[in-house]
């Protein structure tokens, strides 16, 4: 068996290995390295091929493509610890990418006791998610509900376009991350699969807070 063949065996079998991972990443990087080994056979020969060994070149180049753009997405960028915790617990079926984006177009902030996020009545052009802490729910001036760390403030005010239905205000000091619709929209329009995820976490918050409220 000569040199080229035996590259070309090896390329093959890499191209299998791939087919056989379940890890798309692996998958990329072993197409990779087949087109790579592959691109000699058909160069080489007393008759080169080129459209064939063009072919491989361009399967590993948007396999390499794809690669990049898959390990791009897994990273959780400079995410505090925290941050990723909260981003896994109310983000889990969101990628790393896609929170990441989200973050890039949030403020977060960290407010004494006291603060007041919204007003019962007046206008909510921003989504409110709550990192940690501990905040009072008041409508018509009696307390309805607590929210804590890991759920939304207003969201769904937020969604229907209406003013605050309550007044939300930290119990102790607490973390938030906020969001301006304006910011949102901008990142929508570019991800509108995005857009998709977040109105699915949205109302499975909703409808965890209805089903935990007391009955009247």
């Amino acid at each position: 068996m000569t040199a080229l063949a035996v590259l070309f065996f090896v390329a093959n079998c890499l191209y299998l290995a791939g087919y056989a991972m379940r890890d798309v990443a692996w998958l990329r990087v072993l197409s990779v390295l087949g087109g790579v080994l592959s691109m000699p056979y058909f160069l080489a020969r007393g008759q080169p091929d080129l459209p064939a060994a063009g072919w491989q070149v361009v399967y590993a180049g948007i396999n390499l493509v794809n690669l990049v753009l898959l390990l791009r997405d897994r990273r959780t960028g400079n995410a505090s610890p925290a941050l990723q915790r909260l981003g896994e617990q109310v983000f889990p079926n969101l990628t790393p990418g896609r929170f990441r984006a989200l973050l890039s177009v949030a403020e977060i902030d960290t407010v004494p006791a006291g603060t007041v996020f919204t007003r019962q009545g007046e206008p909510l052009d921003e989504l409110l998610l709550l990192g940690a802490g501990l905040v009072r729910v008041d409508r018509d001036g009696a307390q309805v509900a607590r929210i804590r760390g890991g759920q939304f403030v207003g969201e769904l005010s937020w969604v229907r376009h209406e003013p605050a239905s309550a007044t939300v205000t930290a119990t102790e000091e607490t973390w938030v991350v906020r969001w301006s619709r304006t910011s949102l929209q901008q990142l929508f329009k570019r991800d509108v699969g995005l857009r998709r995820s977040l109105d699915g976490v949205l109302l499975v918050d909703v409808v965890d807070k209805l089903s935990s409220s007391p009955a009247p």
